[in-house]
């Protein structure tokens, strides 16, 4: 297993910046010119990569890690709040919450960081820890001083 860290592109493309974006792609396909899967957190990097790989860019497969991914609600969490948003729209992404025992309330909304997707929720009227499958989502929240946890971490350490 080979971890990259690094941009997929999807930011730069959103904001019109395709070479940019492509230089992107490039380096991945470069990197994982071995790699029989690729593994992502992010709903923007799988959609790019998925591109990518239809259109032959890239030969391994890509992965939503966190459509694949289950766990449990962790102890004394009866509530969360999961926003999906711009960062799963119209890509018919699984929720790696369902099925776990637990009233998961959908934010239809925006953290604000894509352009183009201002609809922001005031995410302040919001009771509790924010979940959501996008980094940046989360990141921003948290940036803002409001609770906020990436999905996986939270199926797995809770929102502590």
């Amino acid at each position: 297993v080979e971890v990259l860290s690094g941009c997929c592109g999807a930011p730069f493309e959103r904001d019109g910046r395709k070479k940019l974006a492509q230089a992107f792609i490039n380096a991945v396909a470069v990197a994982s010119r071995k790699a029989e899967k690729i593994l992502t957190i992010c709903p923007h990097c799988y959609a790019a990569l998925r591109r990518a790989k239809e259109r032959g860019r890239i030969k391994a497969d890509v992965v939503w890690l966190c459509g694949v991914a289950r766990g449990v609600a962790p102890a004394g969490v009866d509530v969360v709040w999961h926003l999906r948003g711009c960062a799963t729209a119209g890509q018919k992404l699984p929720s790696p919450l369902e099925g776990v025992d637990l009233k998961v309330v959908p934010i239809d909304s925006c953290c604000g960081n894509a352009p183009g997707m201002r609809k922001e929720l005031p995410f302040e009227t919001v009771m509790g820890a924010v979940v959501s499958e996008c980094p940046r989502c989360v990141e921003r929240l948290l940036e803002r001083g409001l609770s906020a946890v990436h999905v996986l971490q939270f199926l797995h350490h809770g929102t502590k």
